[in-house]
Order: C-alpha cells, then structure tokens, then sequence
C-alpha cells in the first residue's frame, strides 16, 4: 500500500492545558504516514480518523517519544 500524505491542525498544550503551541493560524502539518516525521503515539491516534473528523489526543511521554536510559 502506497503511503498517505496526510494533513491536520493541532493544538499543543500543556498537562495544566495551558497552550504552548498552535497551527491554527497558519497552515496544517502535512508528513508523510508511517515515515516517522510525527510522534508514533500522534501517527498511531491519526491513522484511525477519517478526513474532517476531529480528535483530541493526549499522550504520555513514553507514547510520544518512546523509552528511554534515565542513565544516559
């Protein structure tokens, strides 16, 4: 199966939701699906929209950015 260029705006907030960042103003994030160029928890939460649907999406850190050596 080819891979979807995708698109969506999003919203960045904070745990307090306090927003830290927002695409709303300008234009939509566009990347390639399965290429890795969006956070596997963000890329796992989109594959399940169909277009025009909305989604709120809240994930940990380990969803977002994977495991990691606290030793490092």
């Amino acid at each position: 199966m080819k891979p979807q260029v995708i698109s969506f705006h999003y919203n960045l907030t904070d745990k307090a939701g306090k927003a830290i960042e927002s695409s709303r103003k300008g234009e939509p994030l566009v990347c390639l699906e399965g290429a890795g160029q969006i956070l596997p928890g963000l890329e796992e939460a989109l594959s399940t929209l169909k277009k025009g649907e909305k989604k709120t999406v809240k994930l940990t850190a380990v969803d977002a950015y994977g495991e990691h050596d606290s030793k490092l």
